[in-house]
C-alpha cells in the first residue's frame, strides 16, 4: 500500500513538472518537493512608474504578506507577457513538516520586486492575480 501511495505521488509530481515545461514556466527544485505546500500571496498595493522607454527595464513593486505564521516565505513569480499584457502572480510556501514549530506571528508587509524588460509601446497591462481570484491592474505607457 506504501509503494502505491508512493508510485501515485510521484505521478501526480511528474504530471505536474510535464505541465509546468509544456506551459514555459520555469520549474524550479523545491516545487518537486514533499516538504512544501504552495499559495498565492496577497498583494495588497502595486507601484510602478507612468511610463519608461522600451529600452529600460521596468521594475513592479508589489507589496503582501507570505503568509500568517513563521513557516510562510516567499517562493516564486509566475510571470507570462503577451503584448500588450503582463500577467504576475507572487507564489508563497509553507514549510509544513515543520508546522509544529511555527508561532502564529504577525508577518511583516514585503516588497516583492520583479524587473521586466524587452516591453513593447505602446501600453502595457500589467495584471496581478490575487488568491481570491481577483485582479489588480496598472498600465504603464512604453514609448
Amino acid at each position: 500500500m506504501k509503494n502505491r501511495k508512493i508510485n501515485i505521488l510521484n505521478f501526480v509530481k511528474l504530471f505536474l513538472a510535464s505541465g509546468m515545461i509544456l506551459s514555459g514556466c520555469q520549474l524550479i527544485d523545491d516545487l518537486t518537493s514533499d516538504e512544501y505546500t504552495y499559495h498565492r500571496i496577497q498583494i495588497d498595493s502595486i507601484y510602478i512608474p507612468d511610463s519608461i522607454s522600451a529600452s529600460q527595464t521596468l521594475e513592479v513593486n508589489l507589496w503582501g504578506k507570505a503568509g500568517n505564521d513563521s513557516c510562510d516565505s516567499f517562493s516564486h513569480y509566475q510571470v507570462s507577457y503577451v503584448t500588450p499584457e503582463l500577467n504576475i502572480t507572487v507564489w508563497g510556501k509553507q514549510h509544513y513538516v515543520y508546522r509544529v514549530g511555527c508561532p502564529d506571528v504577525e508577518l511583516p508587509e514585503e516588497n516583492y520586486k520583479y524587473n521586466v524588460s524587452g516591453l513593447k509601446p505602446p501600453d502595457v497591462n500589467i495584471y496581478i492575480h490575487q488568491p481570491n481570484g481577483f485582479i489588480i491592474g496598472k498600465s504603464v505607457t512604453v514609448y
